[in-house]
């Protein structure tokens, strides 16, 4: 059986948890199987929330927090120290841009041909405070996040 070995960021240092078959990693979880979504909060406890009461509000705020954190801002924070990280750090935060606008706009994924649409509405959020007008938005998506991840 050929397994693939799973690695997990611990206090900046990359740390081998186990080894699970390739066959599983290459189908995915099985419609039984929660997948864990952040640390510790699977899509199952997602599901189960009831966004009408607070404290399940706060759950899934860090729930949403832990998954930020895990997937996009350790790794950056484990990488800028290495030379020509700057690749990879930008890699990260295009899919990070992707990935809020997807929160933001309430969709699982970015819908087909609207790609720059999404970027730019993240890029013309007010907390940019104007830095991305209409042709530095798109020279960004195409020369940065295209150039990077296609």
């Amino acid at each position: 059986m050929i397994t693939m070995r799973v690695l997990e960021l611990r206090n900046n240092r990359l740390k081998l948890t186990k080894d699970i078959p390739l066959s599983q990693v290459l189908e995915g979880p099985t419609e039984e199987q929660d997948v864990e979504i952040a640390p510790g909060f699977t899509d199952a406890d997602w599901k189960a929330l009831d966004l009408t009461r607070v404290d399940d509000q706060l759950r899934a705020i860090e729930a949403f927090r832990l998954r930020i954190e895990e997937r996009f801002l350790k790794p950056v924070r484990a990488i800028m120290s290495f030379s020509r990280s700057g690749f990879a750090m930008l890699a990260l935060d295009s899919l990070l841009v992707e990935t809020l606008q997807q929160f933001i706009q309430g969709v699982a994924e970015t819908p087909q041909g609207n790609a720059a649409a999404f970027f730019k509405a993240f890029l013309q959020r007010p907390a940019f405070r104007g830095a991305f007008d209409d042709p530095k938005a798109e020279l960004f998506r195409t020369t940065i996040r295209n150039g990077i991840l296609h």
